[in-house]
């Protein structure tokens, strides 16, 4: 599952935040890289959909509110530590 998907199905209220949480730890993020080159990367994309299986699918979706945004980004730290 992607984490679009999980995200569309916390939305949906078929998944639990609990249950998002627990799947953000379990997930193999990759490191994120350094701003100039995520700037390179994105420099005549704007306006591309992020990928749905990064963190870029969490920061777009407009539909979480600020505590789920702050847990979800808990557990992904706490995967990558």
């Amino acid at each position: 599952m992607t984490v679009a998907e999980v995200l569309d199905r916390l939305a949906a209220g078929t998944m639990t935040l609990m249950e998002a949480e627990a799947d953000f730890r379990r997930r193999a993020w990759p490191r994120q890289q350094p701003r100039a080159s995520l700037a390179q990367a994105y420099q005549g994309d704007i306006g591309a959909a992020p990928d749905p299986d990064s963190w870029d699918a969490v920061n777009a979706d407009s539909r979480l509110t600020t505590e789920a945004y702050q847990r979800l980004a808990a557990a992904r730290k706490s995967a990558i530590l």
